[in-house]
C-alpha cells in the first residue's frame, strides 16, 4: 500500500505468502509507477484466519519521476526542456541520431531551457539527460518536422 502526501492509501499489489512457518521468509514487490515527491509505503499482512496487521510506515523520496518534460514534440526548430522541480540545474543533454551518432551536447543551466535545433535534419532523434554524475535520468525520442 502507498500514499503520496495526504492522499488515501492505495493498494498497489499482492504477494502470496508461504503459509504458516517458523522460519523467516523474504518477499519482494516492486512499485513500477511511483509518483514524484514523498511517497509512503506500508505492508498489510493477512493471516489465514483473515486477521491482519500493518507494518510501520516507510517514506521514500522520488525526485526522478517525470524528471524531464519536452515541448513541443514533434518540433520544427526549437524544443523546450524542462527539468522536474525536484532536480537542481546544471544537467547535460545529449542528442543522438537514429544510428547512435552523438549530434550535440547541451548544457542545461536552468530548469527550463529553450534549445535551438534548427541546424539538424528532419527525423527522429534520442535525447538523453544526464545528472552531475553523468548518469542518465531520462531518454526520450524526439521528432523534428
Amino acid at each position: 500500500m502507498k500514499f503520496r502526501e495526504k492522499l488515501d492509501w492505495i493498494n498497489i499489489g499482492f504477494v502470496t505468502g508461504n503459509g504458516t512457518t517458523n522460519s523467516t521468509n523474504q518477499y519482494e514487490f516492486i512499485d513500477f509507477n511511483p509518483p514524484g515527491g514523498n511517497v509512503y509505503y506500508r505492508l498489510k499482512q493477512i493471516d489465514l484466519d483473515n486477521s491482519f496487521n500493518y507494518s510501520e510506515i516507510l517514506n521514500f523520496y522520488n525526485k526522478f519521476e517525470d524528471a524531464v518534460y519536452l515541448f513541443p514534440n514533434p518540433f520544427k526548430s526549437n524544443i523546450q526542456i524542462t527539468l522536474n522541480q525536484y532536480l537542481d540545474a546544471n544537467y547535460t543533454a545529449q542528442l543522438f541520431d537514429i544510428t547512435g551518432k552523438k549530434i550535440a551536447n547541451i548544457n542545461l543551466d536552468e530548469n527550463t531551457s529553450l534549445i535551438n535545433l534548427n541546424h539538424i535534419d528532419k527525423g527522429s532523434y534520442l535525447l538523453q539527460v544526464l545528472d552531475e554524475n553523468e548518469e542518465v535520468i531520462s531518454t526520450q525520442k524526439i521528432i523534428k518536422q
